[in-house]
């Protein structure tokens, strides 16, 4: 590989988001973003979470549910302002049937969610969060998850015929870019170094970082990999309009396995997510979820769970 000038990479990554903790993992919004949807947060902050009305068939409570919407395939605002993507379908899908709420959907950016939530100005949350315990001891997490999303290994091309796995990335260096013990990606790593002495993985705890400087890390050789999910690798790096596509060539990603995402609701919402619960149940067994799959990322992202995807 042609060693590229760092400082490209220093250029072409100002002024980008960086990598939000727990994928949940959603980047940030950019901060024109974050100033717009400030602005149109700042006149609910003082409404309760749920409003509410009477319609001709009864009582309907109005639910507000914060988004994340920099996240796509699975949350964003399309071409003409609409609120889509499959996670967003899915929950849209969900309160279909579920005719004695109705669902308001605001667009907001991470802190803002998860603050909101705890707070009761949100009754519930979604961007793509993963399952933690630290999670489940401030939120209500729903035993149906919502969407899955895939995480892997990124690492250089060079070195794309010795790595294939996490198997063979502990034979090779196991040298991986620090994580913060708080990011849901340090947890996956513990559990594979917990099952798998053998075959080690260097985990370094950090406080923070970005991913400008992950990737910059990666293509020096200060590190020889970084975990990243799968809709990153495709949007940042394989997108020709992605932010670090210049360095596609250079990068590589291989998939470990998927990870089972769940909204997050307010602690005083139990009834609430147990109604969400049967309704994901329908969407799954009528085959919804599967066909909103298809649609957003041409396949099916629930084959690759597996038992241990939602460590529930």
């Amino acid at each position: 590989m042609k060693k590229r000038n760092l400082s490209v990479l220093t250029a072409a990554v100002l002024g980008l988001a960086t990598l939000a903790t727990g994928c949940g993992n959603a980047e940030p919004a950019t901060q024109a973003q974050s100033s717009q949807v400030s602005q149109e947060n700042q006149s609910t902050q003082d409404n309760q979470a749920a409003q509410s009305t009477s319609d001709e068939e009864g009582e309907v409570t109005t639910v507000k549910a914060a988004r994340v919407f920099v996240s796509p395939p699975y949350n964003y605002n399309d071409e003409n302002g609409n609120q889509t993507g499959f996670e967003t379908e899915v929950i849209k899908a969900a309160f279909e049937l579920l005719p004695q709420y109705k669902l308001e959907l605001i667009d907001t950016a991470d802190e803002d969610l998860l603050t909101g939530i705890q707070t009761g100005k949100y009754d519930f949350g979604f961007k793509t969060a993963w399952y933690t315990e630290e999670r489940a001891k401030t939120f209500i997490i729903p035993k149906e998850n919502s969407a899955a999303t895939t995480v892997g290994l990124l690492f250089r091309s060079e070195n794309a015929d010795k790595i294939k796995d996490f198997k063979t990335f502990s034979e090779f260096s196991g040298k991986l870019v620090p994580l913060a013990p708080s990011n849901a990606q340090y947890s996956i790593v513990a559990q594979w170094n917990e099952e798998n002495p053998d075959y080690p993985i260097d985990l370094q705890a950090a406080e923070s970082f970005d991913t400008s400087e992950a990737i910059s890390w990666l293509l020096e050789g200060r590190y020889d990999g970084h975990i990243y999910t799968g809709h990153y690798y495709k949007n940042n790096i394989v997108d020709e309009n992605g932010a670090y596509h210049q360095f596609n060539d250079q990068l590589s990603w291989v998939i470990y396995k998927a990870i089972a995402t769940y909204p997050l609701f307010n602690k005083e919402n139990q009834e609430l997510a147990d109604a969400y619960d049967e309704a994901i149940k329908q969407l799954k067994d009528d085959g919804t979820i599967y066909n909103l799959e298809i649609q957003f990322f041409g396949e099916d992202i629930y084959q690759y769970l597996d038992e241990l995807s939602a460590q529930k």
